[in-house]
């Protein structure tokens, strides 16, 4: 439609002639029949007169179709505003660097625990472990100044900012594909924009959320969060390089529809975390502790034998079965402890193999004082009558690598007996104080540790404390005394010397020489029980018993006595 017939058109509208509008503009009324035709064209003053008289815009005169009004963004799907009290920043500073401060404890307690750990045994070997307690207990010192000092920082960091803003006030409105950030305080204000996936961390306690953003960080109270809080928490959980959150909060699946039945928040959540956690990492070390636990048992219990205190390996079996009650406890609560029950399951099967073992390879026990007379009459010696005999008699496994136990002794005395043995023997030439190197290596090595005055005496060879240097088989007899409690040690073991015997003697030792200023820490025959395990398995499984216990097992069971 052109201007002349608008004006036309809106002159009828208004019931007006030519004459009575040229009247009002202040025209002709030729001027208004020649606007109306289209041959000439109104002024811009007049063209302003008729818009004031028909009620129109000049956009509507002169039929232009009229821009749209700017419309309004549209609402976020999901907002929330947060009041920065000190409180609330100290919290939302300890959950980002929770993790540093729970590893950084974690080790401090550690060592603290491996320090009290190696004393107790070094007193139980009778040997000064003040040195190493000192150690350990200083590297743990250095992690608790470590750990102090994040703490430190956290309150410096909530003090400053406090100081620089304010009444600080933060709004986070969450669209689709980024999050809009203001913030105002009584000092300045500022707004920017982040992506979900320029989030480092997303880390939440039930309670509150934490945004690890590209420079800086965000945090708010879950209970603030207005609009689609599901489809908002959805996209952090989706789009964020690390998320740590309660299972409850959001199920595993994506998108989200329906909410989830609240588990732990706030402090408890994570104090039962680092629960489930410490348990975790329990769980994983118990059989490293349960080897010197063993060691422990049997330097206290007197008798060398390692694997008759297997049975240690049962004291620690409450450790994973806590591990596993308190992970399905944890998984109900909300808290990702679904790691708990595997390693609890898979390490307390191990414990009550290992443990097992104890029983089926630790001997059969024996109060026959026959064989310490044997013992006396096969090494022609003559030794005092003894109050109690106990004997464990094993099961004969041969191996080229090992010697072979056939049983054990451990001989008590009466008081008087023991005085007078501690008095003779040491004058006894066939009894030697100090037990040479090559006597040493035909040993088993549960019992290379000497109590005191002792003698080796070989059936074959017919003489003490000789070492054999033809290959053959041997049968030895191997006596040593223990004058703080009174009591003998018989051993009765046999040895096929070959040349994979001397193989393996010289790569075993130069390997204890390498590693020995690392591992003088177990006072207990931990190598010996090792190579028990393997004779076992070997008699159940004959291709086993020519394994050779310095590789597979050397690097867990190598421990020496000291």
């Amino acid at each position: 439609m052109t201007v002349g017939e608008k004006i036309q058109q809106r002159r009828k509208e208004k019931g007006w002639s030519q004459e009575d509008l040229a009247e009002q503009v202040g025209v002709s009324r030729q001027s208004i029949s020649l606007w109306e035709k289209d041959q000439t064209t109104p002024s811009l003053e007049n063209m302003k007169t008729l818009c004031r008289l028909f009620q129109i815009s000049m956009d509507e005169l002169l039929g232009q179709t009229p821009l749209p009004s700017p419309t309004q963004p549209p609402p976020p799907p999901a907002m929330v505003t947060t009041h920065w009290s000190p409180e609330f920043l100290k919290r939302a500073l300890g959950m980002l660097h929770r993790k540093y401060l729970a590893v950084t404890l974690g080790f401090a307690v550690t060592l603290m625990v491996l320090g009290i750990l190696f004393a107790v045994l070094g007193w139980a070997a009778g040997e000064d472990y003040g040195a190493n307690l000192a150690g350990f207990l200083f590297y743990s010192l250095i992690f608790w100044v470590f750990w102090l000092l994040r703490r430190i920082q956290i309150q410096r960091v909530v003090k400053r900012h406090t100081a620089l803003y304010p009444n600080h006030v933060t709004t986070l409105e969450f669209y689709p594909g980024y999050i809009h950030i203001q913030s105002r305080s009584d000092r300045s204000s500022s707004s920017n924009d982040w992506s979900y996936q320029s989030l480092k961390a997303v880390r939440c306690d039930g309670e509150i959320i934490v945004l690890q953003g590209p420079e800086s960080m965000n945090a708010f109270y879950l209970a603030d969060l207005q609009g689609d809080a599901l489809w908002a928490l959805s996209a952090l959980k989706a789009n964020a390089k690390k998320y740590s959150a309660p299972n409850w909060l959001l199920p595993n699946r994506l998108p989200v529809k329906h909410p989830v039945q609240p588990g732990l928040k706030g402090n408890r959540y994570y104090l039962w975390k680092n629960i489930l956690l410490v348990l975790f990492i329990a769980s994983l070390g118990c059989l490293l502790f349960a080897m010197p636990l063993c060691a422990l048992l049997s330097r206290l219990g007197g008798l060398p034998e390692f694997t008759r205190y297997l049975w240690g390996f049962y004291l620690l079996l409450p450790i994973p079965v806590a591990s596993i009650l308190l992970g399905c406890w944890g998984i109900r609560q909300g808290i990702p402890a679904k790691k708990n029950v595997i390693a609890g399951a898979i390490m307390a099967v191990l414990l009550v193999i290992y443990g097992s073992i104890g029983f089926l390879s630790g001997g059969v026990h024996s109060w026959d004082p026959a064989y310490y007379t044997q013992a006396q009459t096969a090494a022609k010696i003559e030794l005092p009558e003894a109050v109690s005999v106990d004997t464990l008699v094993f099961q004969p496994l041969p191996s080229p690598y090992y010697p072979t136990v056939l049983s054990s002794s451990a001989v008590t005395y009466s008081p008087e007996i023991a005085a007078q043995l501690s008095h003779s023997l040491p004058r006894d030439s066939l009894w030697s104080a100090q037990t040479e190197d090559s006597i040493q290596e035909i040993l088993p090595i549960d019992y290379r540790q000497p109590w005191g005055p002792s003698l080796l005496y070989c059936l074959e060879l017919d003489g003490y404390n000789t070492a054999p240097e033809e290959f053959g088989e041997y049968n030895f007899y191997y006596f040593t005394y223990d004058e703080s409690r009174g009591r003998m040690l018989v051993v009765h073991f046999r040895m096929e010397l070959s040349q994979q015997t001397l193989e393996y003697r010289n790569y075993f030792s130069a390997d204890i020489a390498i590693t020995f200023p690392l591992i003088k820490i177990c006072p207990g025959g931990i190598p010996s029980g090792a190579a028990s395990v393997i004779r076992l398995l070997g008699g159940v499984f004959p291709p086993l018993a020519n394994i050779n216990p310095s590789g597979a097992f050397r690097m867990l069971f190598q421990f020496r006595q000291i």
